[in-house]
């Protein structure tokens, strides 16, 4: 056919762009070629390119639609194949479903009816028939070494040589606790037995045997339980037995700690226990008690936690006291705060599921928290410059380079130092919010009784954490304390608690604020000529506290007279107070004397008789200390050799009594050791 005729107009003399001309492949010259071609194909057949670019010739018009027409019938032919359900050469439908089977494609071959034949092979996949069988193999060693067999052993209650059979195995589990845990099971069975059936000696014997084992086997770390994504991973096999011991000890130590808090239920229900009872219920709480202290960082310290938080409002005293104690052990030796931070959200708890009916010593043990004020004090300076970053408009390169930056930072920090201590100052802040949200609630209670029980912790714990609550609360809190003091049901050792905590506002951060502490000084010296040396030593030590922080730490703003009046209620205190609480009341009259040398002049008669108006009265505030001079004559030693060093005679404190020279008087009081200066 001649190619056609195009007008030269409509050209222009411009030559007809023709279409690029397709490449065609050569056809596979026999089977071997086109098996070897099969791994160029995707084994799922989902590229068919090789079928769609067959190769055209321009011979005419006639003949491309004819090759048009043909190439949908191939095409419609494909098609038709596809939907048929695909068969192997042997005629059997290939089980799709197997695992462990798999269609390798081979390159389709044209019938003779000019249809398309699909070609493929089936091969094993070695890696599915792997995994398979390590799966099985995997539940297989699951099984054995975490479900227990359903073995019935022979009971504690019934066996004369328990003893012998409760040490022999415990010993059989620290000699190698990966083999033997099923004697810890064993034991625990002894726990599951009726307590009708077994003597409580028994019971607190397995306790305490369970616990010592616990606390030498169980791991310094919290172990991860897997999920069941982590189950189905490939590990090694060394792996794999640590994981299965791992579930395992988990196991038989959460069914121990439910025996244990099986014990313990029966002090909340009832308070006469027989002896029996209350044996199995103390030695349980003692085994949670060690349990939490010595491994505190492994699973279940939450429970454990709250456990010894409820068994603090039991009404049996000696469980209280073990419980506290507890809490106070926790406190000392945590050092990076998590664990404070769950003790203080577990007390905060209680104490509004309780309504505040809750024991004063479990207030005080607040006290043992440790708070670092330098890591509160960085951790809100940086809260203040992120503030201020986060005001400051900046740019898209700005935003950009600060995000690059960040992020590098992040990475070539290899040492977590920096990153502790700002974990260690976001727990130390939680901490205080937790201990102040209580103390607070306490305070502003409208129950008297339950405020009033609870007053003197709540007062300490205030004067002890005063300096880190932010000045914006303080006039508050000084009102609600000078509400407490003008109270008249409100007892000396709640004023003094009271005053102290004022004065430690005072000297810190709230000395910028316009409060007038003269009430609170009024207070004190009411208190202070109130006392007729009967009262305990925490009333004294208290009362040697509030005139450390008023007389001596603010000297610079304390006036003369003011001085004076402290410095002849305490000579006079000294005077009516036994002993020991009488030495203490000289060393802290002395300290005042080294704070405030005006003072000197008040043991001159002439200035004290020109100073005194004519008719009044030389016992008064500003009269001579003649108190003195009594004490000068006083029949214990060490008080005379005080007063001498007082008056101008330093070398009475020395040889025997050379302690009292630089001796603290709260320090000297508190201790309980025997006095070696006791006449």
């Amino acid at each position: 056919m001649a190619p056609p005729k195009h007008s030269a107009g409509k050209f222009k003399g411009k030559k007809p762009s023709l279409p690029p001309k397709p490449t065609v492949a050569d056809p596979p010259d026999d089977e071997s070629s086109v098996s070897d071609a099969s791994d160029m194909v995707d084994d799922d057949y989902g590229s068919r390119t090789f079928l769609l670019n067959s190769s055209i010739s321009k011979e005419g018009e006639g003949k491309k639609n004819q090759r048009k027409r043909r190439r949908t019938k191939d095409e419609d032919a494909e098609d038709s194949e596809e939907e048929k359900p695909r068969v192997m050469p042997g005629g059997k439908k290939q089980q799709l479903d197997d695992p462990s089977q798999k269609l390798h494609f081979l390159l389709p071959v044209k019938s003779g009816d000019g249809g398309v034949q699909m070609r493929y092979r089936q091969v094993e996949d070695v890696r599915e028939v792997a995994k398979v069988a390590e799966a099985k193999k995997v539940a297989e060693e699951k099984a054995k070494a975490v479900a227990p067999k359903n073995t019935e052993y022979k009971k504690f209650g019934n066996d004369p040589k328990w003893k012998q059979r409760v040490a022999s195995l415990a010993f059989d589990v620290l000699e190698d606790p990966e083999k033997n845990l099923r004697c810890v099971r064993e034991l625990l069975s002894g726990l599951a037995e009726v307590e009708a059936e077994i003597d409580a000696q028994i019971t607190t014997a397995i306790m305490a045997s369970l616990t010592e084992i616990f606390k030498d086997i169980l791991p310094g770390y919290r172990i991860h339980v897997a999920s069941e994504v982590e189950q189905d991973q490939l590990m090694k096999k060394e792996t794999l037995q640590l994981r299965h011991h791992e579930e395992a000890l988990l196991g038989v130590y959460q069914k121990f700690l439910q025996q244990l808090e099986k014990a313990i239920t029966i002090i909340y229900k009832r308070k006469d226990l027989a002896p029996d009872e209350l044996a199995r219920a103390g030695c349980a709480v003692k085994c949670i008690s060690e349990l939490l202290v010595t491994r505190i960082d492994f699973n279940f310290r939450k429970n454990l936690i709250d456990s010894m938080v409820h068994i603090s409002t039991c009404p049996f005293p000696a469980l209280v006291e073990i419980s506290v104690s507890t809490i106070q052990r926790i406190f000392k030796q945590d050092r990076q705060g998590d664990a404070t931070v769950d003790t203080m959200a577990s007390v905060s708890k209680v104490a509004k599921t309780k309504g505040h009916k809750i024991s004063p010593l479990l207030l005080e043990a607040f006290m043992d928290v440790k708070v670092s004020k330098d890591l509160l004090k960085s951790l809100a300076d940086e809260k203040e410059k992120a503030a201020k970053l986060d005001r400051k408009l900046l740019s898209y390169k700005e935003r950009k380079h600060k995000k690059e930056v960040a992020k590098v930072e992040k990475e070539l920090q290899n040492n977590q130092l920096e990153e502790n201590k700002k974990l260690k100052g976001r727990l130390h802040s939680q901490i205080i919010q937790s201990v102040f949200a209580i103390y607070f609630r306490i305070l502003r209670r409208e129950d008297d009784k339950v405020r009033m029980r609870l007053l003197p912790s709540v007062l300490k714990g205030v004067a002890r954490f005063v300096h880190f609550i932010g000045v914006e609360y303080m006039d508050d809190l000084v009102k609600t304390l000078n509400g407490i003091v003008e109270n008249e049901d409100c007892k000396p050792l709640e004023k003094l608690l009271c005053v102290r905590t004022v004065f430690a506002i005072l000297s810190g951060d709230g000395s910028s604020l316009n409060i007038d502490p003269f009430k609170f000084y009024e207070h004190l010296f009411k208190v202070l000529h109130s006392l007729d040396g009967t009262e305990n030593r925490a009333l004294y030590i208290e009362l040697f506290h509030c005139v450390q922080k008023g007389f001596i730490e603010r000297r610079k703003l304390i006036s003369a007279d003011r001085a004076a009046r402290c410095a002849k209620g305490l000579a006079n205190l000294a005077l009516r107070s036994a002993t020991k609480e009488g030495v203490a009341v000289s060393l802290l009259l002395k300290a005042v004397f080294i704070a405030h040398p005006s003072l000197d002049r008040y043991l001159d008669a002439e200035f004290v008789s020109s100073t005194v108006a004519p008719g009044g009265d030389m016992g008064s505030a500003s009269g001579p200390l003649w108190e003195l001079h009594q004490l000068r004559k006083h029949h214990h030693p060490a008080n005379r050799a005080i007063i001498d060093a007082l008056l101008g005679n330093p070398k009475s404190l020395t040889g025997t009594f050379s302690k009292l020279l630089h001796c603290d008087p709260v320090e000297y009081l508190a201790d309980a050791s025997t006095d070696i200066f006791d006449a």
